[in-house]
């Protein structure tokens, strides 16, 4: 059962940022669905981090090099402890 914490904040943050009305789904790309950059990804996993009480290390590729936003949201579940 997924982490409704995780995919709140995920999609929250996402509808937030993303301009118009995308109906934003775990199986979009951040690259090639949302048009993320190396930035993008970076300030994304900087507030997961803060909203989640996480540290996301630097060599954790799984999170990282996320291609979906489902990807995302399991590599944090599966490797982080959400309370």
């Amino acid at each position: 059962m997924p982490n409704t914490t995780v995919t709140d904040t995920v999609f929250s943050y996402l509808t937030n940022i993303i301009p118009g009305n995308i109906n934003i789904n775990t199986g979009m790309t951040l690259i090639d669905d949302l048009g993320f950059d190396s930035l993008d990804m970076i300030e994304l996993i900087l507030h997961l981090e803060e909203e989640l009480n996480i540290n996301v290390a630097a060599d954790d590729n799984a999170v990282l090099d996320a291609y979906t936003i489902g990807d995302l949201i399991t590599s944090i579940e599966m490797n982080y402890d959400i309370v």
